[in-house]
């Protein structure tokens, strides 16, 4: 877990990693689910709201193969966190989004597509 200022406007920015042990292995969603609840519940309780970003949360279908219809559940219930997935496997994310019968997350989310950022620009 990290906590440090936001370059741009100096605002903190706290990131952490999730990694589910023995037990949660058995129930990786479960622990995914329970843990954006956890931070849901903190926002309402101090009344306020916060963005959350989930970088490349394709790869959570690793442990989760229907990611996409856990996230519509937390996406539906949460009203003080507001989330901002990225990923960079575009066929992956293509089939949770794109699919009315399949794709849980259709019509459900905004999509900006970006592309890569030269290695100059970058520096």
């Amino acid at each position: 877990m990290g906590v440090q200022p936001d370059a741009a406007g100096g605002v903190l920015t706290i990131s952490f990693l999730i990694v589910p042990g023995e037990e949660a292995a058995k129930a990786p969603g479960a622990v995914l689910v329970e843990t954006l609840v956890v931070v849901e519940m903190e926002m309402k309780a101090r009344k306020q709201t916060i963005g959350l970003a989930l970088d490349e949360f394709h790869r959570l279908t690793q442990w989760e193969p229907h990611l996409d219809w856990l996230l519509k559940g937390v996406f539906d219930a949460h009203r003080h966190v507001a989330y901002v997935s990225a990923g960079s496997q575009r066929s992956l994310i293509d089939s949770m989004i794109d699919s009315k019968k399949n794709g849980y997350l259709y019509k459900m989310v905004d999509v900006l597509f970006v592309s890569t950022v030269p290695l100059a620009a970058a520096l």
